[in-house]
């Protein structure tokens, strides 16, 4: 039994796999596969959607599909632009908008808030000592927001206190595979959503 998980970039195909099946075995105690899927960029993403999710239906080993999963980050979307809407109503309005396009109970919509990145600043204990108690400092890591979202965050305290850059398909994909996927589930309510409607589904 497995999760197709659709993404938008490479920092998520490598490394957020792992994450997720490890907060699925800790709430079920059952090895679920997550296979992710790169569709290379927001405009991919939505045109492809309907497509890619009736092959996989419908297409070899679709019985061990348990259900589609479409991922991406709320600030590289339309959907965070609209500043005079709520982040709520943000979210919401993305994921009705995907929801609908695609049409099938099989499908299920998430936004990392605001960044995948957001899910690093869950577990300050992964990163450089120079730069841990900053990190630490952030109880709700989802609310490193659109002003300065997490990736812009890690890349002045990269600067800053390492002397060189933070790089997302280098840095955030080992981070990722280091981080302690309960730690995310207890600090990024976004990220816990999608983890408990996966296991209502299981």
């Amino acid at each position: 039994m497995r999760f197709i998980l659709i993404v938008e970039g490479d920092t998520e195909k490598r490394s957020i796999e792992s994450l997720i099946r490890n907060s699925i075995k800790l709430k079920t105690d059952q090895n679920i596969g997550v296979d992710a899927i790169n569709v290379k960029g927001f405009g991919n993403f939505k045109k492809d959607l309907q497509k890619r999710v009736e092959k996989h239906l419908t297409g070899p080993g679709n019985q061990e599909i348990i259900a589609i999963i479409g991922l991406m980050d709320l600030y590289i979307s339309p959907y965070a632009k609209d500043v005079h809407l709520s982040l709520d109503e943000r979210i919401c309005m993305g994921t009705h908008e995907l929801e609908q396009l695609v049409a099938t109970n099989m499908f299920h919509m998430f936004f990392a808030v605001h960044e995948i990145e957001a899910w690093l600043l869950s577990d300050s204990e992964k990163f450089n000592n120079r730069i841990r108690q900053k990190i630490h400092q952030i109880t709700e890591p989802e609310k490193v927001n659109n002003d300065e979202p997490p990736s812009h965050y890690l890349k002045k305290l990269y600067s800053g206190h390492l002397n060189r850059g933070y790089k997302k398909t280098v840095d955030g994909v080992n981070l990722m595979k280091k981080i302690d996927s309960e730690k995310v589930y207890q600090k990024c309510p976004n990220y816990r959503k999608m983890i408990d409607t996966m296991v209502s589904l299981i």
